[in-house]
């Protein structure tokens, strides 16, 4: 081989190596890069999908919050304080009187009540119906309503009335 010739292998081997060099080790990298740059566009576009959700979200809250504030004396007004509990108490028997229940107070764990009532179920819907409407902030828990049988009816209730016991957690000021 003359010199000619093994400069021409030599540049050969190099042109060689440097293709697979891009082949092997570059065009990998380019091509995780294009992969980079696309999730990066998506990462940019859910952020700013993300970001107007947020404001519209804020905004929300914003308009919320401003609604509570205006109205913020009317909330209170509606929240029993527990010194003042005695009052909330007649409240609720001048309701039951009203709608023709009897009615007993169960304030053992106060701000849990649980109420016994008495009557007819018109009267029972008609007193969950002004609970409901009413001044006070209130939830009711649970209820349970039973027709009063003939061996009850002979003790207090006629025969066809119903007893229910309501279980109502009251709102109370702090």
């Amino acid at each position: 081989m003359n010199i000619k010739q093994k400069i021409y292998l030599v540049v050969g081997a190099m042109v060689l190596i440097i293709v697979a060099l891009i082949v092997g080790a570059i065009k990998p990298l380019v091509l995780d890069i294009k992969k980079t740059a696309a999730a990066a566009g998506e990462s940019k576009d859910r952020m700013i999908s993300l970001e107007t959700i947020d404001k519209n979200y804020i905004a929300q809250v914003e308009a919320e919050y401003n609604d509570v504030s205006t109205n913020i004396d009317l909330v209170r007004a509606g929240l029993v304080d527990k010194s003042k509990a005695v009052k909330f108490f007649e409240a609720l028997e001048s309701i039951a009187s009203s709608t023709d229940n009897e009615l007993e107070i169960n304030a053992s764990d106060f701000p849990v009540l649980a109420l016994n009532l008495a009557g007819d179920f018109p009267a029972l819907m008609k007193f969950l119906g002004t609970l409901e409407n009413g001044y006070y902030f209130l939830s009711v828990d649970s209820i349970n309503i039973n027709r009063v049988g003939e061996v009850e009816g002979a003790e207090k209730l006629p025969v066809g009335e119903i007893k229910t016991n309501l279980k109502i957690t009251v709102y109370t000021k702090e």
